[in-house]
């Protein structure tokens, strides 16, 4: 079940409810199943606004509570009751406790029953949300140790008597058995079977004719077919089955359940390759010109790579990608970058920066280790403050030591320290290994390609090979290549291709414990409540997504201004995939589905900023801000990342015309926001109209009132305005 709002301290990764995509099997269970399905509508004996309750057969009844949850919304919950000789045991609370009061006194009264007891099936909020009443009334409350451990540790409500793998409660002159038979929607799920009416309430183990896999923030999705046939062996003779939501049937919805979580990894485990779904996908988004070209690489559990490419890399000459094309990897960089820390510095991680840059005069130095720098901890700016490049379109071109030294001479770091992704943090990083080890970047990173195997990376875009590299795009236009300078090659400088990262996945696997290690302590939670609370940590250059209680994915995603890129590795299934676009349109969520199938693809379509691209290529460059309202009003989808994509092109090209009618769009939709005035004021201050650009700046400052870099910006402009 999903997290109730203000209730579990779980939440999912953007796991929704699949729309499965029904290939022959399913399709035809699913229509058996249909047709099997038991048809006789079951008794309503008593509803309300919060409960209901229907009698499935002489001695059992299902009831039904509800719960309101941020994922699926109000969402009804499946309880069973067996009744017998003026005794009744309930298997699962309803979701809380009124509603458990209103059950109780229902079964008291309707049934002439003794509640005696009250089984908790597994430990989330629709199975015991409800459990102080039945404490609170001396009702006695059972469930598998697994659960008392897992409510005890989420300061939930704890069920009284555990036990081990089986227990049998009399109930009357009769008896129900309550096993554990392996893990699946949750680590401790268990099942309860009434066999003198051959009835098995399944719980949420078990789903419901045509339901989706639901809520896997706390599954085992490997072990859930596994252990559904083993109930299925068990009890599969079971002639009614209550699954955790949604309607009763019979022994089809075991099978069913197995049918939709027993192909884990299809295409990849079996050498498939990319499945339609996926392929398809690609296809429209390449239609589309969201990614003019998409090469993929995939690592198998064998250690056999495959490599697939879709589009082209090269419009004009009609070129199509190979797994040699390549492609700037921006910010998948950092873990080149963090593995040269790990075999250089391992034994100064816990070294100050002001033991380091002795030579800069910053207190604050003396705060901050080399190990803070690696997980993002350091209080670093994501930029410093006086970054400011001379040409936007490729911004890190220059950047060099010296601007580097006056930066940390200046910089004023956070001093809590919380993960805070920092570009200029990696860039210090690297010059730190640099003059711990007395080398160069060159032959660093050199030493690690060699020894990774990677023939075809390189540090530069000075290259022999300059005709295998993609041409970058923007929203659907040409770009510039991004050239990193200086320190700023640790943090995005690299040019690959999907079979040397490939390479590098398997040198990873070989000799990074992140990648091998049976699990990963110190782990820092990023924070990310987007990708899903307390899914999402860091540790020594790579993003760790857990998606459920039994899946750890290592991941970087890297962008620069026509291109990005994907690298993850899966550690439970051994499958790694690498992903390249000549576009600023991420393409992160098609590698995750391929090593992770539940992740839902997601459909990005052609936003506004495409269609006033296209406009700006006929010569139609005026009244942009109107043309964004009118098709907003119209329902184009927006985003307004693309917008910024845009504006920062045409500032950079220095078209400052066009540039700042899309810093007005800017303004418009994030008024509340430092950077997006500072980059209007940016566009007038090259428009030289000076008094307008120092009002823009106030604004920008009154937002950030610690920036220098704007206080100077507004110096500048007032003293020639005067």
């Amino acid at each position: 079940m999903s997290k109730s709002k203000g209730a579990l301290k779980y939440s999912i990764f953007l796991v929704l409810p699949l729309k499965l995509n029904l290939k022959t099997p399913i399709a035809a269970i699913l229509l058996l199943g249909l047709l099997s399905c038991r048809t006789q509508k079951d008794i309503v004996l008593y509803e309300s606004d919060n409960l209901k309750v229907e009698r499935l057969t002489k001695s059992t009844f299902r009831h039904i509570s509800y719960l309101l949850t941020e994922d699926f919304g109000k969402v009804s919950c499946n309880g069973m009751i067996v009744a017998d000789n003026n005794e009744a045991l309930i298997f699962d609370t309803p979701t809380n406790d009124d509603d458990s009061r209103e059950l109780i006194d229902w079964v008291e009264k309707n049934l002439k029953c003794k509640v005696t007891g009250v089984v908790v099936t597994h430990f989330h909020n629709d199975c015991l949300g409800g459990l102080a009443e039945f404490h609170g009334r001396q009702i006695p409350s059972y469930a598998s140790f697994r659960t008392i451990e897992l409510a005890k540790s989420n300061n939930l409500q704890v069920p009284q008597t555990g036990f081990e793998d089986s227990l049998a409660l009399k109930v009357g002159d009769e008896k129900v058995i309550n096993e554990f038979l392996g893990e699946g929607h949750t680590i401790d799920n268990i099942v309860s079977y009434f066999p003198a009416e051959k009835v098995l309430f399944g719980g949420c183990l078990i789903k419901a004719m045509g339901a989706n896999k639901g809520y896997l923030g706390d599954a085992n999705t490997n072990e859930w077919a596994n252990t559904v046939q083993a109930v299925k062996a068990k009890y599969g003779k079971a002639k009614v089955i209550i699954p955790g939501h949604g309607d009763p049937g019979n022994s089809d919805l075991l099978t069913y359940t197995i049918e939709l979580f027993k192909f884990v990894f299809p295409n990849l485990l079996s050498g498939q390759g990319i499945p339609e779904e996926v392929s398809q996908e690609i296809q429209r988004r390449i239609s589309l010109e969201i990614n003019p070209g998409i090469s993929i690489g995939l690592l198998l559990p064998s250690g056999e790579a495959k490599f697939y490419n879709y589009g082209q890399y090269n419009d004009h000459a009609n070129q199509k990608a190979d797994s040699l094309t390549l492609y700037e990897i921006g910010s998948v960089t950092k873990t080149f970058t963090a593995t040269l820390a790990g075999l250089h510095l391992k034994d100064a991680f816990g070294a100050y920066l002001s033991d380091i840059f002795i030579q800069t005069d910053n207190p604050s130095l003396g705060q901050i280790t080399l190990s803070d720098l690696r997980n993002h901890l350091s209080g670093m700016p994501r930029l410093s403050e006086q970054f400011s490049p001379r040409d936007w379109s490729d911004p890190y071109n220059g950047y060099s030591d010296s601007i580097l030294y006056e930066e940390l001479q200046n910089v004023k770091p956070d001093t809590v320290k919380r993960w805070s992704y920092s570009n200029f943090g990696y860039g210090i990083l690297g010059k730190a290994l640099e003059i711990a080890t007395r080398r160069d970047f060159e032959d660093l990173m050199g030493d690690l390609l060699l020894k990774a195997g990677m023939k075809h990376t390189f540090l530069t875009h000075q290259i022999d090979s300059l005709h295998r590299l993609a041409q970058p795009t923007n929203i659907g236009t040409g770009n510039s290549y991004w050239n990193f300078t200086g320190p700023s090659r640790y943090a995005g400088g690299l040019l690959s291709c999907t079979k040397d990262l490939i390479h590098y996945l398997q040198y990873q696997q070989a000799n990074n414990p992140l990648f091998y290690s049976d699990s990963i302590n110190g782990l820092v939670n990023t924070g990310i409540v987007e990708l899903g609370k307390d899914h999402l940590f860091y540790k020594d250059g790579w993003l760790v997504f857990k998606p459920d209680g039994h899946t750890e994915i290592l991941f970087h995603n890297g962008g620069t201004g026509g291109f990005t890129a994907f690298l993850a590795f899966n550690k439970n299934t051994k499958t790694g995939v690498a992903v390249l676009s000549n576009s600023v349109s991420l393409a992160d969520d098609i590698g995750l589905k391929l090593i992770y199938p539940d992740f839902p693809l997601k459909r990005p379509g052609r936003t506004i900023a495409y269609e006033l691209a296209d406009e700006i290529d006929k010569g139609n460059v005026e009244n942009l801000a109107p043309k964004y309202n009118q098709l907003k009003r119209e329902g184009y989808p927006d985003n307004i990342i693309d917008i910024y994509w845009l504006e920062r092109f045409f500032f950079g090209r220095g078209d400052y015309s066009i540039s700042d009618q899309l810093s007005d769009i800017m303004v418009q939709v994030l008024p509340d926001d430092w950077e997006v005035f500072d980059i209007k004021g940016q566009n007038l201050e090259r428009l030289e109209k000076y008094e307008e650009a120092v009002k823009v700046y106030r604004k920008a400052l009154e937002l950030n009132p610690e920036n220098g870099l704007l206080k100077d910006k507004i110096k500048r402009c007032a003293a020639i305005s005067d």
